[in-house]
């Protein structure tokens, strides 16, 4: 079933940071929503194999949860198609093509009361779900380690170019 996502505890702080701290007086933040940055670290999760679990033990903070709420993940176009995206391209599940496609496109669906159970039994949603806001996690630890400490836009521009030629490499 299709819920809002929390960023929380340490993450929290990180997206927190990554999204609303300005870089200077003539230019934004670094990320301009919290969906894109969930979006963007998913990626980089994915492509550099960071994969984080929320541990309430470790990562716990007293900063309040990030959210991006359960409506942008039903009524959005485009994250249904970053989700097939993501699902196509994981494969540490050791799924063959044919899978993760299949996984994608034919058993991605969000459950709700009123989905009939044969739908329901066959849906993968909730365990793509936890797999994609797992790289999320990972990839904003990664972002964040390389953009977080950044003070002047000359530094945040030359680790993007830095990030540009590492992401490039392992395409």
């Amino acid at each position: 079933m299709a819920s809002s996502f929390f960023f929380k505890g340490r993450y929290a702080d990180y997206a927190k940071t990554l999204v609303t701290r300005k870089i200077d007086q003539d230019h934004g933040t670094i990320f301009p929503s919290y969906v894109s940055l969930y979006m963007v670290s998913a990626l980089y999760g994915l492509e550099f194999g960071r994969f984080k679990q929320f541990d309430p033990d470790k990562d716990a903070s007293n900063i309040a949860p990030a959210e991006i709420r359960e409506e942008y993940f039903i009524r959005k176009p485009e994250y249904t198609t970053f989700r097939q995206m993501v699902i196509i391209l994981e494969r540490e599940r050791n799924l063959s093509a044919t899978q993760r496609i299949d996984n994608a496109l034919r058993f991605d669906i969000p459950v709700t009361d009123s989905t009939p159970s044969d739908l329901a039994k066959v849906s993968k949603y909730d365990e793509n779900t936890a797999i994609i806001d797992g790289y999320a996690l990972g990839g904003l630890e990664y972002l964040y380690d390389s953009f977080g400490k950044l003070k002047d836009m000359e530094d945040i521009i030359l680790e993007m170019e830095r990030m540009r030629k590492e992401f490039g490499e392992v395409l």
